[in-house]
């Protein structure tokens, strides 16, 4: 099983999440920058031929570029009927919501050049060459320094997580290359 984890930075994703019996050198990493990653190069436009990889992956990635063509390039180097993993902050997180509700900033991160819902992340993956678009949401770790705030973080975001789960910190897509579809369309 080939992996190739775009915009990999220092962290390459760990392939036996994915599969058990998979290897670590199963996973080819590859960032603009040299981090702990295999290939040099834009994520836009890998290297690699048409059709090699198993799973693309792109955690906390997809925001800092443009995501019609780091999808599209993710598509040419699919197998036939390989899978993309798409992980991203959630523009509909509760602490987002309320920080817009309260005149602040509601993306405090200036580098995410565009913020995305589980719709719009279904509908980018369907316009582009991907079938069988499943949607999981998450919270990651919440971290503070004022104790008090950080465990009033945790409550809410456990009690959004059981009853509202569209509401969690961040979102994660995974969807199928539909091999149907010829890459020419998609150039």
């Amino acid at each position: 099983m080939l992996i190739v984890d775009l915009g990999c930075a220092w962290l390459k994703f760990p392939a036996t999440l994915k599969n058990p019996d998979a290897k670590n050198e199963d996973v080819i990493g590859v960032d603009v920058c040299r981090y702990n990653n295999d290939v040099v190069a834009s994520a836009l436009s890998t290297p690699f031929k048409n059709g090699i990889a198993d799973l693309v992956v792109c955690r906390q990635f997809i925001e800092h570029v443009c995501p019609e063509g780091l999808v599209r390039e993710a598509w040419r180097i699919l197998k036939p009927d390989g899978e993309i993993l798409i992980e991203t902050p959630n523009c509909l997180y509760i602490f987002k919501i309320l920080r817009a509700l309260r005149n602040m900033e509601a993306n405090p991160y200036p580098e995410h050049i565009q913020v995305f819902s589980a719709a719009e992340l279904r509908n980018l993956l369907g316009r582009n060459g991907f079938k069988q678009v499943r949607i999981s949401y998450y919270n990651i770790d919440v971290s503070n320094s004022n104790v008090v705030l950080k465990w009033v973080k945790k409550a809410v975001a456990y009690v959004i997580d059981k009853l509202f789960p569209m509401f969690d910190r961040d979102i994660r897509v995974i969807a199928t290359k539909d091999s149907t579809v010829k890459f020419a369309e998609y150039c």
